[in-house]
């Protein structure tokens, strides 16, 4: 083992006790680590309060020294063993001393010691008796007076007792420290030196940590007395100083500990007002065993709790998590789409949740991209989430985020989950009706509370988003048949806007068809006007897929005029679909009537239907067993749109 810098004390009550030790601490490569000094158990204290000024880790000294330094000083001490080799070497001196072959021996020892001293004495057939040691010189002296009169024929001690025995000229002889008890000393001083080194290593490297951490930290003891403030600390709370011993509710007198100290409970994420604004505190009991023997308090202000800074955002936006269309993008001049546009412009000034509802291809996500880009969020993040898209079994971590460990498959460190990576900004939840229950509850917290718990933690995370939802189903008949939460529905439903279909919006047929034309033309660097004629048939469809459907045929109408095939493109063909479609029908399979029967008897049986339930679209298309698009267009074809 390697010389130890720190260095050890050891305080010997006599120079021949010193000079053995001297050679002892020689063998082991100690002696540039150790200080020698000779005194005798009263002086040792004083020796010992002065090595301990200068620096001295580690004491070595005998047993009644050795106990009056512990009671007075805080440094270790290391007490030298009553080894037997060294009882045996003065009984032996004793008989030398007496010239009897049983002399009897009047042993002065400490009490932790006696049982052995008496085993001891047994075994060699010695004629022992035990005197008890203590500091105190009076009783020292009364037990010596006791020997005597015991007559003992001698009297083995320490120092203090043989300078009473010599003062009254009785026979005794001075307990040596042997080399082997030395050594035994200094191997575990040795020990103890090098674990209060890590010690002093390791409470340092803790102070820098608590001195350096953004965090206020206080330590407190099971009477909320703090024994560890840190600099940040001092700052949140406005206090120039916090002296250790002072009571925790000097500094902060509305955060109540008794649970925590009691039942050793944790807290965190705990909102506290206070007079310097509001904290997020977190209580950590300090547990040895079972027993709280203190608290951990972190604390910082509110506003800075959440995980995501501004540096956060800047790098969410760069990398897309951005609003890509203004309203400039919503191409219609109609008056129904003017006023929905109006309507979202207005809606973008507040911070209320936005819900669009429209059928599919309406541009519900454009609409989201433009009210974001038009808000006072605008330089926040932007996230759009298809609720549908992702599996109802990992839509809840990907929504809340997850801490370490909550499932199999976890990441190590746990992940944000998007409502908080939108935080300052919009999330755009498309398709909300696909939520299931669970996560219904959790995003009605979420807008309730401002803020969550990711999955398998119980830490809440403020947030500040705003809420864009989409959705193409009526939402309100899913809140009758118990399929979407009445409250959410509530919640969400504060800045409705309902997004037309093209149906019902014709004179943004010819606007939208060229734009999507420009489009084209500008990716294949060309340009190809669209025939007026073309352009009319496009007017009278009725459009099931809306505007998604209208670039599609447009974009299909585009390629082929760019391939030479103007002549061939059959725009009736683009516009109806299943009629190529059904060229894949197997005429082997059987099919139910109204998709294999004759043309007119479908024209019929959609007109009956329709008549049966008032025109109304969407049950009609559920009676006949197909979806609304594929309804949409058969009436487009039969020409029985203008009927109902």
């Amino acid at each position: 083992m390697t010389t130890l810098t720190l260095p050890i004390g050891f305080i010997a009550p006599t120079v021949e006790i010193a000079q053995r030790a001297k050679e002892v601490a020689r063998e082991l490569d100690m002696l540039e680590s150790i200080v020698f000094r000779v005194g005798n158990h009263l002086e040792g204290v004083e020796i010992a309060r002065r090595l301990e000024e200068e620096g001295v880790e580690v004491l070595i000294s005998r047993r009644s020294t050795a106990v009056l330094i512990e009671e007075t000083l805080r440094t270790p001490n290391i007490a030298i063993p009553t080894t037997l080799q060294d009882m045996a070497q003065a009984l032996h001196e004793a008989k030398k001393i007496t010239g009897l072959a049983r002399p009897q021996v009047g042993f002065f020892a400490m009490p932790s010691a006696q049982s052995d001293i008496e085993a001891f004495g047994h075994y060699l057939d010695f004629d022992l008796r035990i005197y008890p040691v203590t500091p105190d010189e009076d009783y020292l002296a009364l037990m010596v007076d006791r020997a005597i009169a015991d007559k003992m024929d001698v009297i083995v001690a320490g120092t203090v007792a043989t300078v009473f025995a010599n003062e009254r000229n009785f026979p005794s002889l001075l307990m040596d420290s042997g080399p082997v008890a030395v050594r035994i000393a200094m191997l575990e001083a040795r020990q103890v030196a090098y674990a209060r080194k890590l010690e002093k290593t390791q409470a340092e490297n803790f102070r820098i940590i608590v001195d350096m951490a953004y965090n206020g930290i206080l330590v407190v003891d099971t009477n909320q007395h703090i024994q560890v403030a840190n600099p940040a600390a001092r700052g949140i709370l406005g206090q120039t100083e916090i002296d250790n011993g002072s009571s925790v509710r000097d500094v902060l007198p509305e955060l109540n500990l008794s649970q925590c100290l009691q039942s050793g409970e944790t807290m965190r994420g705990t909102f506290l007002p206070t007079s310097r604004g509001p904290l997020v505190v977190d209580v950590t009991p300090a547990l040895v065993g079972n027993t709280v023997r203190g608290a951990v308090i972190t604390f910082q202000p509110a506003e800075s709790v959440t995980e995501l800074g501004v540096a956060t955002r800047k790098n969410l936006y760069s990398e897309g998590f951005h609003s890509r269309y203004d309203f400039a993008s919503i191409v219609g001049a109609s008056p129904c789409m003017s006023h929905v546009k109006a309507l979202a412009r207005k809606y973008a000034t507040s911070d209320g949740a936005v819900l669009l509802a429209g059928e599919t291809g309406t541009g519900k996500e454009l609409f989201a991209h433009a009210i974001h880009g038009a808000s006072a969020r605008k330089q926040g993040p932007f996230i759009p989430i298809n609720c549908a898209a992702i599996p109802a079994s990992l839509l809840e971590s990907e929504l809340f985020g997850y801490e370490e460990g909550a499932f199999t498959g976890a990441m190590r460190k746990g992940k944000p989950g998007f409502f908080e990576l939108a935080h300052q900004g919009s999330i755009f939840l498309d398709e909300i009706s696909e939520l299931s229950k669970q996560a219904q509850l959790r995003l009605l917290r979420v807008l309730q509370d401002h803020c969550l718990t990711r999955l398998g933690g119980n830490r809440l995370i403020p947030i500040d988003i705003r809420i864009i939802a989409a959705t193409n189903k009526n939402l309100w008949r899913l809140v009758e048949q118990g399929r979407f939460r009445k409250d959410l529905f509530y919640r969400l439903n504060t800045l409705p806007l309902f997004i037309p279909p093209l149906r019902e919006r014709h004179n943004d047929i010819p606007l939208l068809a060229e734009h999507f034309m420009r489009q084209a033309c500008s990716r294949n660097r060309a340009s190809w006007p669209m025939k007026k004629g073309d352009i009319k048939l496009l007017e009278t469809h009725l459009w099931p897929g809306n505007v998604r459907e209208l670039q599609n045929v447009v974009e299909r109408y585009a390629l082929a005029i760019g391939l030479g095939q103007e002549k061939a493109v059959d725009l009736k063909a683009l516009l109806n679909p299943d009629t190529e479609w059904s060229l894949l029908d197997d005429p082997d399979i059987p099919v139910s009537p109204l998709v294999g029967g004759e043309k007119k008897e479908e024209r019929e049986l959609i007109v009956r239907t329709l008549r049966s339930q008032n025109g109304h679209r969407g049950k009609t298309a559920e009676a006949l067993g197909m979806n609304r698009s594929t309804l949409f267009r058969k009436m487009s074809q039969y020409g029985i749109a203008t009927e109902f």
